[in-house]
């Protein structure tokens, strides 16, 4: 039998630095596309550290202000702290 590779598992350093460089790179063509990002990776990261989840969602939140989606904003706002 085979031995069984162990998954890779990533630091909450490196998880958040993986968020903050996916970030910049998303916010250089606007805050549009950062929150696309953002949307998609925490809805694609359900074991996403809990210190990384509530900088993604000020990230969301700051993305949703500079849309003037205000009440958007307050809602992840709210979700984030609420994690």
């Amino acid at each position: 039998m085979a031995k069984r590779q162990e998954p890779i598992r990533k630091s909450v350093k490196n998880v958040l630095e993986d968020l903050l460089a996916g970030h910049r790179k998303a916010a250089s063509g606007g805050p549009e596309s950062a929150l696309k990002y953002l949307r998609r990776t925490l809805e694609g990261q359900e074991s996403m550290p809990n210190a990384v989840k509530a900088v993604a969602y000020d990230l969301h939140a700051e993305a949703q202000a500079q849309c003037g989606r205000w009440e958007d904003c307050a809602a992840s706002v709210d979700l984030g702290l609420a994690q």
